[in-house]
């Protein structure tokens, strides 16, 4: 599989605030449900002569939106942990994919949405860079 579908499954285990609302490109669900959207940002691919060397270091921007500002707070330490908490050595396998530990390079907030039935939904989001491979 993808490093991109490997990911959502590594962190929809560890994500819980988010459910099955952790996906790339446009939030996933209900629109006022708590939910983790990734983007990339750039492909962190490095080349030798001979092409790709095989270990990508993207950048992935990680926006987590919702109604409650204190479970996306929560929601945010969580995806941080998973992403961060990665044995240096081994690294952690999923699927077709081995993820090395996460950096946190920008952190910030998103502006404040106005759903039509007047529901507010608040925004943080993480760029992350974190270097995989296939397993």
């Amino acid at each position: 599989m993808p490093m991109e579908i490997d990911l959502v499954t590594r962190l929809t285990a560890a994500a819980t605030l988010a459910g099955e609302g952790i996906s790339w490109f446009e939030r996933a669900g209900d629109p006022a449900a708590t939910t983790v959207m990734m983007t990339p940002v750039s492909p962190g691919r490095d080349y030798t002569h001979d092409g790709p060397d095989g270990l990508d270091g993207p950048r992935v921007q990680f926006n987590y939106v919702g109604t409650d500002p204190d479970a996306l707070l929560t929601l945010r330490q969580q995806v941080r942990d998973a992403m961060e908490q990665v044995d240096p050595i081994a690294g952690e396998t999923v699927g077709d994919t081995i993820f090395w530990p996460a950096e946190v390079v920008g952190s910030g907030a998103l502006p404040v949405e106005d759903l039509a039935d007047q529901t507010r939904l608040f925004g943080l989001y993480d760029d992350m860079m974190f270097h995989h491979q296939a397993a």
